[in-house]
């Protein structure tokens, strides 16, 4: 399984518990010095959460400032922890990244390191920029750059001991420790940000205009997948929150007036009807495993697949449907979602009300 769109990690929590109740419950809370409206894209200021080894890890977003490994961010992304059993969220790593990448920020994790890409701006063009990936153990230590001089580099996933993400107008990928670098997607056109692709099983996905698309990671050319948003005047109609398994992909469907587009509002304010699509990851037909619940018109929204169900944000609320199709049920209160994971027994989101954002953990 892959670390990527979706929050859940290929390395397990040892704790068989995160609390005694499995009423939905708060973890840690943070006061963020940036919302969205502080960010140049339509993303959330604070990312994650990640699930490993009885922690649970969010992304910070803050105004930019000097730091020992950023020439002049725009913002500086804080990797913060809290114990699964909740307490005091702890900085672990701070990096520089622009504003027009800050909603491609994430966090890989392997069994002794994580991993992300930064930025620093030193201009306006393309040329002046210094980016990297770098990597830490998990409590911050032992830090050091795994690849640097990289332009506008964005996302970071990892598959099958490889390290995927943007650089430039390139998907690449290479080896953990910064060798075999190689361009996965010969046409240039994969743009991994969270929500919107994923990586697993040994393809990467993207969901772009009415459908998803994938590629092999070994490389090659993106080839239709399935064709998930149909038109359905004088309503808008698009998809979030793709999230792939080795045997299906999901995503929401978010159907809205389009009088709600005038209102002065941000799309993060629009809500309309939602939906739950399914098709095969080897390609084929979508269909439809769960409709009529209250959706956000955001590109923040999120999905993640455990077991036997899709877990997803919808208006003010994580809801689970079943994978093969049912009603969607409430597990806890939600808005502005940065991301949902698992460990074995709990499921783990971030919700941003205003300027506080919490980590919230309930039972699967």
């Amino acid at each position: 399984m892959a670390c990527g769109a979706r929050s859940s990690l290929d390395v397990p929590s040892s704790s068989a518990d995160a609390g005694v109740s499995c009423a939905p419950n708060v973890l840690a809370t943070t006061t963020l010095s940036l919302v969205p409206a502080d960010i140049s894209v339509d993303a959330e200021a604070v990312i994650g959460p990640y699930v490993v080894n009885d922690y649970v890890y969010i992304v910070q977003l803050s105004d930019g400032a000097t730091e020992p490994n950023a020439a002049s961010p725009d913002h500086i992304a804080t990797v913060e922890r809290v114990p699964i059993a909740g307490g005091a969220l702890t900085p672990v790593a701070a990096f520089g990244v622009r504003a027009d990448r800050g909603g491609a920020v994430q966090l890989a994790f392997d069994a002794n390191y994580m991993y992300w890409v930064g930025d620093a701006v030193i201009g306006a063009g393309p040329g002046e920029s210094q980016g990297t990936v770098e990597r830490a153990r998990h409590d911050g230590s032992e830090r050091a750059v795994v690849l640097g001089g990289l332009v506008l580099p964005a996302g970071v996933a990892l598959d099958e001991g490889k390290l995927y993400f943007n650089n430039f107008r390139h998907y690449v990928r290479m080896n953990v420790d910064g060798t075999a670098l190689e361009t996965v997607d010969d046409q240039d056109t994969l743009s991994f940000v969270p929500g919107a692709s994923d990586v697993v099983g040994g393809y990467s996905y993207v969901l772009g205009g009415a459908g998803v698309e994938r590629v092999s990671n070994s490389g090659g050319t993106l080839a239709p997948v399935s064709m998930i948003v149909a038109s359905n005047a004088p309503f808008e109609t698009t998809a979030f929150g793709i999230s792939q398994s080795d045997s299906f992909g999901f995503a929401m469907i978010v159907q809205i007036d389009p009088g709600k587009q005038d209102s002065g509002t941000s799309g993060a304010d629009w809500i309309g009807v939602g939906s739950i699509s399914r098709w095969p990851s080897s390609g084929g037909a979508a269909t439809t495993i769960a409709s009529g619940f209250a959706a956000r018109f955001a590109t923040w929204v999120r999905s993640a697949i455990d077991g036997a169900y899709v877990y997803f944000s919808a208006a003010n609320e994580i809801m689970r449907v079943p994978v093969a199709g049912g009603t969607p049920e409430s597990i806890g209160p939600a808005a502005g979602v940065g991301g949902i994971a698992f460990d074995q027994t709990r499921v783990y989101w971030t919700s941003r009300q205003g300027s506080v954002a919490s980590i919230y953990t309930a039972c699967k």
